[in-house]
């Protein structure tokens, strides 16, 4: 799968997360294909010069499709992914994001479904706050 998310820093410890994903592979012979689109608060320790530990609560929209969760057509539903990460820092508009792991739960066809998402990737800064 792929995330991708865009920050806005409203302070130096406080702003919001704007995160999209997909994520795909194939669990007891099914299919398994999400998509979401989550905005939530994001809390950030800038005290150490390179190193970002960050947490964040995103709520928003996910969408399951035909497979997941036993489901026989695609549905969209509500889901919470409370989580965080580390970001090291390289250059004034690089930084290497170390690790992102953030639990989803969503509820398709009456049941909850409890996941683990982890990232890591190359993030890019435009402007300071």
């Amino acid at each position: 799968g792929f995330h991708v998310s865009v920050r806005e820093n409203l302070n130096s410890w406080f702003g919001g997360d704007l995160d999209f994903s997909t994520n795909y592979g194939t669990e007891a012979g099914f299919n398994v294909n999400t998509q979401s689109i989550m905005y939530g608060p994001v809390f950030v320790y800038r005290k150490r010069s390179r190193v970002t530990p960050f947490g964040h609560v995103l709520l928003g929209a996910v969408r399951g499709s035909d497979g997941f969760a036993g489901i026989s057509k695609s549905a969209t539903k509500v889901g919470v992914a409370p989580g965080g990460g580390v970001d090291v820092k390289l250059s004034d508009m690089v930084s290497i994001r170390l690790v992102e792991a953030d639990y989803m739960m969503t509820r398709f066809l009456g049941v909850r479904q409890d996941n683990i998402r982890v990232s890591a990737g190359i993030v890019l800064t435009f402007g300071k706050k």
